[in-house]
């Protein structure tokens, strides 16, 4: 990526910006989790001066949400035990910082504000999207859950402009959770065939299992006759074992990519990794398969879970936009459905339309 053209290198300045120090991440994250109250003026006058201090960080994450691309400087040649992800930390702390902006602007009535620092703390989430790593789509979905937390207190709290709303429902529609949950799979799957390699060529095959185990890592074979075995054969055969077992852990990670192209709904209906694995022989031993799919094998739910919130953010957005055309809510989904002349999101884990009633001046989406 041109760096003219390269979100990361800004957000970098943006990170080296910030200006919190662990009282004020503490106060964040309570804020954050609705544990402190900006009603408090204690609270208050600690999350408006830590906004104030942040302004310039402020600044250039919103210019690099406004880049076209996004690739943070990784080493991917150090291979898949030495990878650095630093950056996510950084822009959780970004989303903090956002979602206290977003809280002050509403609680001085800028509702279209508070609404477009929740449009750009959902950029920041999509700063990971391209990232082929589990630890990456883990971290954007985290900072999607944010977003959504805070959208959901703006909107509740606010009315911003129907074009606002229209604008960051169409935003938030474009967040796609499953291309990224497939790229990572596939980023696992190339990071744990290196893992072999490095066995396969190690002149002590053995040995090196035993390092990535680590210590905490228990075979489901029968570990005191595997390991006798196993050291008292040729490193050409424990080799040989090795692929044999890297072709199982293939036709797993293949199927687990697959699983990822499908809503969970139709995933829980069929047989799980896990029950792939418990089935498989002791014989040969699948001991670096046992020791890597674990972690690659049971991630949909909890994407599709991110997926649901996204998609009723969607909805309540639209909702609001339609009381700030029409001076209320809809009677129904269907009603605004017709109003907007497009198809509303569906609730990811049931395939239908999410469940809707009109509360007092309000409404309940779930």
């Amino acid at each position: 990526i041109p760096d003219s053209e390269n979100a990361a290198l800004v957000y970098q300045q943006a990170f080296d910006s910030l200006r919190l120090t662990d009282e004020e991440r503490e106060t964040l994250r309570q804020v954050v989790r609705g544990e402190a109250d900006l009603a408090d003026p204690a609270v208050l006058g600690r999350i408006r001066g830590l906004v104030q201090a942040n302004r310039r960080a402020l600044e250039l994450v919103g210019q690099a949400t406004r880049m076209p691309q996004c690739r943070f400087p990784v080493d991917w040649e150090a291979g898949p035990q030495a990878v650095r992800i630093t950056h996510v930390v950084w822009a959780r702390e970004c989303v903090w910082v956002l979602s206290a902006q977003a809280a002050l602007l509403a609680r001085d009535a800028q509702a279209d504000g508070a609404l477009q620092a929740c449009a750009t703390a959902f950029a920041v989430s999509e700063s990971l999207a391209q990232e082929p790593l589990i630890g990456s789509q883990d971290s954007r979905q985290m900072l999607v859950h944010l977003a959504c937390g805070t959208l959901e207190d703006v909107l509740c709290r606010t009315q911003p402009s129907a074009s606002q709303c229209l604008r960051l429902a169409e935003a938030v529609g474009k967040i796609d959770l499953q291309s990224g949950h497939i790229a990572a799979m596939e980023g696992e799957r190339a990071g744990g065939l290196s893992l072999f390699e490095m066995v396969r060529s190690s002149p002590q095959p053995l040995t090196t299992i035993r390092l990535l185990a680590g210590d905490g890592f228990a075979l489901r074979s029968p570990a005191a006759w595997l390991d006798a075995a196993l050291t008292a054969v040729q490193p050409a055969l424990i080799r040989y074992l090795t692929a044999v077992d890297a072709l199982t852990y293939l036709r797993l990670m293949n199927r687990a990519v697959d699983l990822g192209r499908l809503p969970y709904r139709e995933v829980a209906r069929r047989p799980s990794l896990d029950e792939e694995l418990d089935r498989l022989p002791h014989f040969p031993p699948h001991t670096m398969t046992d020791l890597i799919m674990p972690y690659c094998s049971e991630p949909w739910m909890e994407r599709d879970w991110h997926v649901a919130r996204l998609n009723l953010a969607q909805v309540a957005l639209r909702l609001k936009a339609y009381r700030a055309a029409h001076g209320g809510y809809p009677a129904s989904l269907s009603v605004l459905e017709g109003a907007l002349e497009k198809p509303l999101p569906l609730d990811p884990f049931s395939g239908q339309p999410f469940g809707y009633g009109r509360e007092g001046n309000g409404f309940l989406l779930y």
